[in-house]
């Protein structure tokens, strides 16, 4: 084979890439990439087991001075660590207050208390340093840890496909509700905050089903026993079984409906603890790299060119490139379908353009 014939081969696959590239930027993966794994991660995810170290307590309307007393009976029971994912910006009546921030300070003093608070996004999200949310008052006993979540809103109102576990904004950390929660549990984290810097695809074990669940008024009013709730991770906030409350709630890859969504599906509490069992139990959704992606192509288009060259008649050479462009295809689905059930994400989008792009191509070719 002639040099030019291998540059002109060469110079080829360089425009599939680019190309591929260039109409998959025209689609953002929150407008509809996204939707592919959402369909994949729906259907063929292995079900997961239920978390049993994470307890979540949704508070509804409980009022200050009756979440007070929940926290007091927690605390009867000695768990790991608790999670508070709401904020108390706004002061109510000083006896209120004053048994709300009672109940946080004799809480921490012997089991970790973590508040959630915010970034300030006049910075970029990852640079972005955490600000309080909360009345000093009820944040002088406790830790605090942001709870904001990644969003698309131009392409996918409220809707959490990511997560970023924390930022660094001057040379401090600044942790995520979750991470925080994480490290003190398990310190040995710390060694591998490296690999979860960024913004990370979340891999979700589950909804309310996933976790241990039980209603703060119940605890309250109803005497439910929680002496189970012994050395488990606590996460209280708003999860309204029935979904009648719809503050702080989001669209997961786990919605009932695929497209288009009308209902959103996941409260933010649960959001947090699926990051938080994936960072315990080390189970990050892992990413193939782009150059992978690129020999992909490369191999996929060697054998659309080797496929047509040695056959004599364009009729032959047009049919096996259409077989062959079809199974190609079929593959990276069905290689998309494997991985994201084992937890790998696949960034299938450009593939998908370049084998079509490729066929094409080698179509224009084959048929000159």
């Amino acid at each position: 084979m002639r040099i030019a014939s291998i540059l002109w081969i060469l110079t080829r696959i360089l425009i599939v890439i680019i190309l591929a590239y260039s109409i998959n930027s025209f689609f953002p993966p929150q407008a509809w990439g996204w939707r592919v794994h959402d369909l994949m991660y729906r259907y063929f995810r292995s079900t997961q087991s239920i978390d049993t170290q994470i307890v979540i307590i949704d508070l509804g309307q409980l009022r200050r001075e009756e979440l007070a007393r929940l926290l007091l009976r927690l605390k009867e029971v000695s768990p790991k660590i608790i999670g508070i994912d709401a904020i108390f910006p706004y002061p109510h009546t000083p006896h209120q207050d004053s048994l709300w921030r009672a109940a946080l300070c004799q809480t921490s003093a012997t089991i970790p208390v973590v508040l959630a608070s915010t970034l300030d996004l006049k910075h970029p999200l990852l640079e972005a340093p955490r600000q309080s949310v909360s009345l000093p008052a009820f944040t002088d006993c406790t830790e605090e840890a942001y709870a904001n979540m990644v969003l698309y809103e131009d392409y996918a109102p409220k809707t959490v496909w990511e997560f970023f576990p924390y930022t660094v904004s001057q040379g401090d950390t600044h942790y995520s509700l979750a991470l925080r929660l994480a490290l003190a549990l398990q310190s040995s984290l710390r060694s591998r905050l490296s690999e979860w810097s960024g913004i990370q695809p979340l891999l979700y074990r589950g909804n309310l089903n996933a976790f241990y669940f039980a209603s703060g008024y119940e605890i309250l009013y109803d005497s439910l026993p929680i002496n189970w709730m012994r050395d488990k991770i606590i996460l209280i906030g708003l999860a309204d079984p029935l979904r009648q409350t719809l503050e702080d709630i989001f669209f997961t890859p786990l919605n009932p409906k695929l497209f288009p969504r009308d209902f959103p599906d996941m409260y933010g509490v649960v959001i947090h603890a699926n990051i938080l069992s994936m960072l315990l139990h080390n189970e990050p959704f892992l990413r193939v790299g782009e150059g992978w992606i690129f020999l992909m192509m490369v191999v996929i288009h060697a054998g659309l060119i080797g496929t047509w060259m040695y056959l004599p008649r364009r009729w032959q050479r047009w049919l096996a490139l259409r077989i062959l462009q079809l199974i190609f295809l079929t593959l990276a689905v069905a290689m998309t379908v494997v991985l994201v059930s084992h937890g790998v994400w696949l960034p299938v989008e450009p593939l998908l353009w370049g084998i079509l792009i490729s066929g094409e191509i080698e179509l224009l070719q084959a048929m000159a």
